[in-house]
């Protein structure tokens, strides 16, 4: 049976028309045909200040280093979403974020103190 109701991938991932969106290092032309359709203001390069939506690509967490610098350039509710690639064998980079990353102390990922995103520190 063929699902009618599911909504499009952007728009699961919190993408509005009209929204501002930069995309850094992301190699997919589908996604950035899809974000020009939905918005006039697209940046393939670094983000200004007050940007909705940022898509990052990293395979590697050596290139999670920007995201400190990339927040600051997001609006109060915006987010940013890291793409990375299938690695070789169809595996995705599944342990990226938790080899790099993990949940704020006392707050379960996905709920940190005073916002809706994720919650996530950088380990030492």
């Amino acid at each position: 049976m063929v699902r009618t109701d599911e909504k499009p991938r952007l728009q699961k991932l919190g993408m509005r028309p009209g929204a501002r969106v930069a995309v850094l290092d992301v190699a997919d032309p589908d996604l950035a045909a899809e974000l020009a359709a939905l918005t006039d203001d697209l940046t393939m390069g670094p983000p200004r200040p007050g940007t909705d939506l940022i898509f990052l690509g990293a395979d590697e967490p050596s290139q999670l280093a920007p995201l400190a610098a990339l927040r600051r350039q997001l609006c109060p509710d915006g987010a940013i979403w890291v793409v990375s690639r299938r690695r070789p064998g169809g595996q995705q980079g599944r342990g990226l974020l938790n080899d790099a990353y993990r949940p704020a102390p006392g707050h379960p990922a996905g709920s940190p103190p005073g916002g809706t995103g994720p919650g996530l520190i950088r380990r030492r």
